[in-house]
Protein backbone atom coordinates (compact mmCIF):
# COMPACT_ATOMS: atom_id res chain seq x y z
CA UNK A 1 0.00 0.00 0.00
CA UNK A 2 1.59 3.13 -0.80
CA UNK A 3 -0.50 7.21 -0.08
CA UNK A 4 -1.37 9.18 -2.67
CA UNK A 5 -2.70 12.84 -2.85
CA UNK A 6 -4.83 14.85 -5.09
CA UNK A 7 -7.19 17.68 -5.70
CA UNK A 8 -9.89 18.93 -7.77
CA UNK A 9 -8.80 21.28 -10.85
CA UNK A 10 -9.97 24.56 -8.90
CA UNK A 11 -7.96 23.75 -5.94
CA UNK A 12 -10.73 23.54 -3.52
CA UNK A 13 -11.03 20.31 -3.00
CA UNK A 14 -7.56 18.57 -1.80
CA UNK A 15 -7.52 14.65 -0.45
CA UNK A 16 -5.13 11.80 0.78
CA UNK A 17 -5.40 8.06 0.37
CA UNK A 18 -3.73 4.39 0.74
CA UNK A 19 -4.19 2.01 -2.18
CA UNK A 20 -2.43 -0.55 -4.12
CA UNK A 21 -1.39 1.22 -6.94
CA UNK A 22 -3.22 -1.13 -9.49
CA UNK A 23 -5.70 1.12 -11.62
CA UNK A 24 -8.63 0.52 -13.95
CA UNK A 25 -10.36 2.58 -17.06
CA UNK A 26 -14.01 1.45 -16.79
CA UNK A 27 -16.01 2.66 -20.06
CA UNK A 28 -19.41 1.67 -19.18
CA UNK A 29 -21.75 4.27 -20.35
CA UNK A 30 -22.83 5.85 -16.92
CA UNK A 31 -19.02 6.70 -15.98
CA UNK A 32 -18.23 8.05 -19.81
CA UNK A 33 -21.17 10.73 -19.47
CA UNK A 34 -20.45 11.31 -15.80
CA UNK A 35 -16.43 12.32 -16.93
CA UNK A 36 -16.99 12.84 -20.86
CA UNK A 37 -14.68 9.72 -21.25
CA UNK A 38 -13.45 6.63 -19.76
CA UNK A 39 -13.07 6.93 -15.97
CA UNK A 40 -9.52 5.81 -14.83
CA UNK A 41 -9.34 5.31 -10.90
CA UNK A 42 -7.94 3.29 -8.73
CA UNK A 43 -9.51 1.59 -5.92
CA UNK A 44 -8.32 3.12 -1.97
CA UNK A 45 -8.63 3.00 1.50
CA UNK A 46 -8.45 5.59 4.23
CA UNK A 47 -9.50 8.54 2.11
CA UNK A 48 -9.32 11.50 4.35
CA UNK A 49 -10.72 14.61 2.99
CA UNK A 50 -8.30 17.64 3.19
CA UNK A 51 -10.46 20.55 2.32
CA UNK A 52 -13.09 21.68 0.39
CA UNK A 53 -15.46 19.82 2.05
CA UNK A 54 -18.68 22.25 1.31
CA UNK A 55 -17.71 21.85 -2.70
CA UNK A 56 -18.06 18.50 -2.43
CA UNK A 57 -21.17 17.02 -4.86
CA UNK A 58 -22.23 13.73 -4.82
CA UNK A 59 -24.63 12.02 -7.01
CA UNK A 60 -26.34 8.58 -6.60
CA UNK A 61 -25.78 7.44 -10.25
CA UNK A 62 -27.41 3.80 -9.32
CA UNK A 63 -29.17 2.12 -6.54
CA UNK A 64 -25.74 1.39 -4.97
CA UNK A 65 -23.42 3.56 -6.55
CA UNK A 66 -22.86 7.62 -6.04
CA UNK A 67 -19.98 9.78 -7.28
CA UNK A 68 -17.97 12.66 -5.48
CA UNK A 69 -17.01 15.90 -7.93
CA UNK A 70 -16.38 19.63 -7.11
CA UNK A 71 -19.61 21.62 -7.60
CA UNK A 72 -16.98 24.44 -8.66
CA UNK A 73 -15.11 22.62 -11.37
CA UNK A 74 -16.53 19.24 -12.09
CA UNK A 75 -13.51 17.79 -11.48
CA UNK A 76 -14.34 13.94 -11.26
CA UNK A 77 -13.26 12.54 -7.97
CA UNK A 78 -14.35 8.93 -7.17
CA UNK A 79 -16.92 6.53 -7.40
CA UNK A 80 -18.38 5.08 -4.27
CA UNK A 81 -20.83 2.50 -3.24
CA UNK A 82 -23.65 4.03 -0.86
CA UNK A 83 -22.53 1.41 2.12
CA UNK A 84 -19.32 3.02 2.23
CA UNK A 85 -17.65 -0.68 1.41
CA UNK A 86 -15.58 0.21 -1.71
CA UNK A 87 -14.37 3.83 -3.57
CA UNK A 88 -12.43 4.31 -6.12
CA UNK A 89 -10.38 7.42 -7.02
CA UNK A 90 -10.21 9.45 -10.25
CA UNK A 91 -6.38 9.03 -11.76
CA UNK A 92 -6.92 12.49 -13.14
CA UNK A 93 -7.56 13.68 -9.83
CA UNK A 94 -4.21 11.96 -8.10
CA UNK A 95 -1.36 14.39 -8.06
CA UNK A 96 1.20 11.82 -6.92
CA UNK A 97 2.59 9.28 -6.89
CA UNK A 98 -0.06 8.24 -9.78
CA UNK A 99 -0.65 4.63 -9.85
CA UNK A 100 -0.35 2.60 -13.51
CA UNK A 101 -3.24 1.41 -15.73
CA UNK A 102 -3.30 -2.14 -15.62
CA UNK A 103 -6.55 -3.25 -17.54
CA UNK A 104 -9.73 -2.03 -19.06
CA UNK A 105 -13.35 -2.89 -17.79
CA UNK A 106 -17.04 -2.90 -19.60
CA UNK A 107 -14.88 -2.80 -23.11
CA UNK A 108 -18.24 -4.06 -24.89
CA UNK A 109 -19.62 -0.31 -24.00
CA UNK A 110 -16.44 1.50 -24.88
CA UNK A 111 -16.42 4.29 -27.92
CA UNK A 112 -15.74 3.05 -30.94
CA UNK A 113 -13.59 3.72 -33.97
CA UNK A 114 -15.01 3.82 -37.93
CA UNK A 115 -14.63 0.37 -37.84
CA UNK A 116 -17.06 0.30 -34.96
CA UNK A 117 -14.11 -1.75 -32.50
CA UNK A 118 -13.57 -0.64 -29.00
CA UNK A 119 -11.17 2.69 -29.43
CA UNK A 120 -9.11 1.60 -26.46
CA UNK A 121 -5.56 2.63 -27.70
CA UNK A 122 -2.79 -0.25 -25.65
CA UNK A 123 -2.72 -3.62 -25.16
CA UNK A 124 -4.00 -3.63 -21.53
CA UNK A 125 -6.72 -6.74 -20.86
CA UNK A 126 -9.81 -6.38 -21.42
CA UNK A 127 -13.00 -7.12 -19.63
CA UNK A 128 -16.91 -6.70 -21.10
CA UNK A 129 -19.64 -6.34 -18.55
CA UNK A 130 -20.58 -9.47 -18.44
CA UNK A 131 -16.84 -10.75 -17.66
CA UNK A 132 -16.50 -8.64 -15.06
CA UNK A 133 -19.25 -9.42 -12.92
CA UNK A 134 -18.80 -12.99 -13.58
CA UNK A 135 -15.45 -12.75 -12.27
CA UNK A 136 -16.79 -11.48 -8.84
CA UNK A 137 -19.30 -13.79 -8.51
CA UNK A 138 -22.13 -11.24 -9.36
CA UNK A 139 -23.57 -13.89 -12.02
CA UNK A 140 -27.19 -12.75 -11.26
CA UNK A 141 -26.50 -9.27 -11.78
CA UNK A 142 -27.02 -7.74 -15.09
CA UNK A 143 -24.60 -5.45 -16.66
CA UNK A 144 -26.33 -3.39 -18.13
CA UNK A 145 -27.79 -2.00 -21.71
CA UNK A 146 -24.57 -1.86 -24.45
CA UNK A 147 -25.18 2.02 -25.81
CA UNK A 148 -26.11 1.95 -29.21
CA UNK A 149 -23.38 3.16 -32.03
CA UNK A 150 -24.74 6.02 -33.95
CA UNK A 151 -25.31 6.28 -37.98
CA UNK A 152 -22.94 9.37 -38.33
CA UNK A 153 -23.76 9.81 -41.72
CA UNK A 154 -26.78 11.82 -40.04
CA UNK A 155 -26.86 15.30 -39.13
CA UNK A 156 -28.82 15.22 -36.00
CA UNK A 157 -27.36 13.90 -32.62
CA UNK A 158 -28.68 13.96 -29.03
CA UNK A 159 -26.87 14.15 -25.64
CA UNK A 160 -27.08 15.57 -21.96
CA UNK A 161 -25.63 14.81 -18.57
CA UNK A 162 -26.24 11.82 -16.09
CA UNK A 163 -29.18 13.33 -14.25
CA UNK A 164 -30.92 15.00 -17.33
CA UNK A 165 -30.39 18.64 -16.45
CA UNK A 166 -28.66 19.71 -19.35
CA UNK A 167 -29.73 18.67 -22.76
CA UNK A 168 -28.57 19.42 -26.44
CA UNK A 169 -28.82 18.64 -29.89
CA UNK A 170 -25.81 18.75 -32.63
CA UNK A 171 -27.53 19.93 -36.20
CA UNK A 172 -24.39 18.93 -38.60
CA UNK A 173 -22.22 15.83 -39.92
CA UNK A 174 -19.88 14.99 -37.33
CA UNK A 175 -16.47 13.63 -38.94
CA UNK A 176 -13.59 13.63 -36.63
CA UNK A 177 -12.43 13.53 -32.84
CA UNK A 178 -9.30 15.27 -30.67
CA UNK A 179 -7.97 13.42 -27.81
CA UNK A 180 -6.30 16.35 -25.30
CA UNK A 181 -3.67 15.06 -22.77
CA UNK A 182 -2.85 18.16 -21.14
CA UNK A 183 -3.55 18.67 -17.07
CA UNK A 184 -6.43 19.99 -16.96
CA UNK A 185 -8.45 18.08 -19.25
CA UNK A 186 -6.83 14.84 -17.22
CA UNK A 187 -7.82 16.22 -13.76
CA UNK A 188 -11.17 17.32 -14.85
CA UNK A 189 -12.19 13.52 -16.92
CA UNK A 190 -10.35 11.40 -14.79
CA UNK A 191 -8.32 10.54 -17.84
CA UNK A 192 -8.37 12.22 -21.21
CA UNK A 193 -10.54 15.04 -23.11
CA UNK A 194 -12.34 12.82 -26.07
CA UNK A 195 -14.59 15.63 -27.90
CA UNK A 196 -15.45 16.53 -31.00
CA UNK A 197 -16.15 20.22 -32.53
CA UNK A 198 -19.06 21.50 -33.84
CA UNK A 199 -20.28 25.51 -34.76
CA UNK A 200 -22.39 27.27 -32.31
CA UNK A 201 -24.92 27.84 -35.42
CA UNK A 202 -25.40 24.05 -35.35
CA UNK A 203 -25.50 23.33 -31.32
CA UNK A 204 -28.82 23.87 -29.65
CA UNK A 205 -29.25 23.80 -25.89
CA UNK A 206 -32.70 22.35 -25.23
CA UNK A 207 -32.20 22.19 -21.36
CA UNK A 208 -30.12 24.21 -18.73
CA UNK A 209 -31.44 24.70 -16.08
CA UNK A 210 -28.50 22.85 -13.95
CA UNK A 211 -25.30 24.08 -17.00
CA UNK A 212 -22.66 25.74 -14.72
CA UNK A 213 -19.18 26.87 -16.90
CA UNK A 214 -16.05 27.03 -15.15
CA UNK A 215 -13.46 29.76 -16.09
CA UNK A 216 -9.94 26.91 -16.64
CA UNK A 217 -7.61 29.40 -18.20
CA UNK A 218 -7.57 32.96 -19.24
CA UNK A 219 -9.37 32.34 -22.48
CA UNK A 220 -11.55 29.02 -22.22
CA UNK A 221 -14.33 27.79 -20.08
CA UNK A 222 -15.63 24.40 -19.14
CA UNK A 223 -19.32 23.75 -19.23
CA UNK A 224 -20.75 21.05 -16.59
CA UNK A 225 -23.82 19.84 -15.13
CA UNK A 226 -24.01 21.09 -11.42
CA UNK A 227 -26.02 18.54 -9.73
CA UNK A 228 -24.42 15.53 -10.75
CA UNK A 229 -21.28 17.01 -11.92
CA UNK A 230 -21.15 15.83 -15.45
CA UNK A 231 -18.38 17.27 -17.71
CA UNK A 232 -20.21 18.29 -21.20
CA UNK A 233 -18.60 21.18 -23.04
CA UNK A 234 -15.38 23.19 -23.77
CA UNK A 235 -15.31 26.50 -25.56
CA UNK A 236 -12.90 30.16 -26.19
CA UNK A 237 -13.58 32.83 -23.89
CA UNK A 238 -11.88 35.15 -25.92
CA UNK A 239 -10.53 35.52 -29.61
CA UNK A 240 -8.10 33.13 -30.77
CA UNK A 241 -6.61 29.97 -32.71
CA UNK A 242 -7.56 26.04 -31.56
CA UNK A 243 -6.14 23.19 -33.36
CA UNK A 244 -7.59 23.60 -36.55
CA UNK A 245 -7.46 27.26 -36.92
CA UNK A 246 -10.11 29.90 -35.69
CA UNK A 247 -12.18 29.11 -33.01
CA UNK A 248 -15.56 30.08 -33.03
CA UNK A 249 -17.32 26.52 -31.82
CA UNK A 250 -18.14 24.62 -29.20
CA UNK A 251 -16.66 21.19 -28.34
CA UNK A 252 -18.30 18.15 -27.08
CA UNK A 253 -17.21 15.58 -25.00
CA UNK A 254 -18.17 12.27 -26.48
CA UNK A 255 -19.84 10.75 -23.41
CA UNK A 256 -22.46 13.43 -23.43
CA UNK A 257 -23.70 11.98 -26.61
CA UNK A 258 -27.01 9.79 -25.96
CA UNK A 259 -25.44 7.27 -29.11
CA UNK A 260 -21.65 6.14 -29.41
CA UNK A 261 -20.02 8.08 -32.32
CA UNK A 262 -17.58 5.67 -34.80
CA UNK A 263 -15.97 9.14 -35.56
CA UNK A 264 -12.08 9.22 -37.31
CA UNK A 265 -9.42 10.05 -34.54
CA UNK A 266 -7.55 13.52 -36.14
CA UNK A 267 -5.16 13.92 -33.50
CA UNK A 268 -3.46 13.35 -29.98
CA UNK A 269 -2.57 16.97 -28.80
CA UNK A 270 -0.52 18.00 -25.47
CA UNK A 271 0.59 14.75 -25.78
CA UNK A 272 3.31 16.02 -24.03
CA UNK A 273 1.43 16.23 -20.72
CA UNK A 274 -0.27 12.72 -21.05
CA UNK A 275 0.20 10.53 -18.10
CA UNK A 276 2.41 7.79 -17.27
CA UNK A 277 -0.33 6.27 -16.11
CA UNK A 278 -1.60 4.71 -19.47
CA UNK A 279 0.66 4.68 -22.81
CA UNK A 280 0.37 6.64 -25.55
CA UNK A 281 -0.27 5.14 -29.40
CA UNK A 282 1.91 5.84 -31.78
CA UNK A 283 -0.04 7.94 -33.92
CA UNK A 284 0.76 9.64 -37.14
CA UNK A 285 -0.49 13.06 -35.69
CA UNK A 286 0.89 13.20 -31.59
CA UNK A 287 1.21 16.89 -30.78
Amino acid sequence: MSEVHGSCLCGSIKFRATTTAEAHGCHCQMCRRAGGAPFYAVSVQDFVLESGAEDLGLYASSKWGQRGFCKKCSCSLFFETQNGAYRAVSLGAIDAPEPKLTRHIYCDSAEVNPEHLPDIFDDLPQLTGRELLDSIGLRDKSAGEIPPIADISQPHHEGGCLCGGVRFRTTNKLDSLLICHCRQCRKQSSSYYRATETSLENFTLLKQETLSWFRSSEDAERGFCHDCGSTLFWRKTSAGHGYRGENTGISILHGAFDERLPLKLEAHIFSEESSGAYPLPDHKDKI
